[in-house]
């Protein structure tokens, strides 16, 4: 793989977040996060950085809860920060971890069977979708894929990640997204733009793209990359966000494959 050298200044941007206690900031002088070091370790593997990995995987599990999951951010536990983290557990050979985090994601279904967004409530999201595909299950029920009219692109695209792995035929959703510019944070049910912008979910259409053999210009996402690598939240919100990063990353091995 010819890595270039916007991968490598994300690259370096990941090893200057990394919190002396452990794991990837959430956002430049934040605290760690752990979905985002989770999914972080295939993408980080796939350009060497093979001691790196081994430190986050150690770091994720000197916080796994007993029953096998992983809080998000907000200090709750989470299905789909858990499944991040198992997929990154499960890259680096932490699969004694990593089947434990399995295990509590698969008992933490609603009755219909859709995977819990929230632990107190029977009710799902559309990215979860993305942990579907990691665990392989091919008899999953897909979620509402909008709600009240409208869904995050961001989320959109995890749902969509996650209908690819399971071989899902996507063609047709990715060409209602635009194939230039940055998406906009917001669609409505008829996949129009709603408001604002959204760097990472700009990354992760652009990969769906290109994986579906559909065309797709990276340059207004390259011009949002700062000197020092990192990349903003979106054009409003300047948090250099390290889930930007791993998308961005994933964008560039895919597009520079040999």
């Amino acid at each position: 793989m010819r890595i270039s050298m916007r991968a490598e200044k994300a690259v370096n941007w990941i090893k200057q977040n990394e919190n002396t206690n452990g794991g990837i900031a959430a956002w430049s002088g934040h605290r760690s996060y752990p979905e985002v070091t989770g999914y972080l370790i295939p993408s980080l593997l796939a350009y060497g950085e093979t001691e790196l990995c081994k430190r986050l995987a150690d770091w994720l599990v000197s916080i796994q809860h007993k029953d096998g999951s992983f809080d998000g951010i907000d200090g709750v536990k989470r299905v789909f920060d858990t499944g991040a983290v198992m997929e990154g557990l499960y890259a680096v050979g932490r699969k004694k971890e990593a089947d434990k985090a399995k295990a509590w994601i698969q008992s933490q279904r609603n009755k219909d069977k859709t995977l819990k967004s929230q632990l107190d409530q029977e009710r799902s999201n559309f990215y979860n979708m993305r942990v579907e595909g990691l665990l392989g299950n091919k008899d999953a029920v897909i979620p509402a894929w909008f709600e009240d009219g409208k869904q995050r692109t961001h989320y959109l695209a995890y749902g969509l990640e996650g209908l690819y792995a399971l071989g899902v035929e996507i063609t047709e959703y990715l060409k209602r997204l635009p194939s230039s510019g940055i998406m906009p944070a917001y669609v409505d049910s008829d996949w129009k733009p709603l408001s604002g912008s959204d760097t990472t979910a700009t990354a992760q259409i652009g990969i769906l793209k290109l994986k579906n053999g559909l065309p797709f210009d990276p340059s207004a996402l390259y011009a949002l990359q700062l000197p020092n690598g990192g990349l903003p939240h979106d054009t409003g919100d300047s948090r250099q966000i390290s889930w930007a990063i791993k998308y961005f990353l994933d964008y560039e091995r895919i597009a520079n494959a040999d």
